[in-house]
């Protein structure tokens, strides 16, 4: 996924701790990625409750406590 959105212009850089709602959260080694509501919170597919999910904090969007580790920025403001 990431190096399609590179090639078509978006770029992805280390997540930082803000983020624009929109932009794309990616943890672990590429493991897991959610979607930024731009207040700290999430938007993400749970494959193992098996629906979407919101939260209020991006550290708990993967596992407890830990924040993502890149961002892709989609340029929504």
């Amino acid at each position: 996924m990431e190096t399609g959105l590179n090639a078509k212009g978006y770029v992805s850089e280390a997540y930082t701790g803000q983020a624009n709602a929109g932009d794309i959260l990616v943890y672990g080694d590429n493991q897991h990625v959610v979607i930024a509501d731009g207040n700290g919170g999430f938007v993400g597919n749970s494959t193992s409750r098996g629906y979407v999910i919101q939260g209020n904090d991006v550290n708990y969007a993967f596992r407890n406590g830990v924040a993502p580790v890149k961002i892709i920025r989609t340029g929504v403001k």
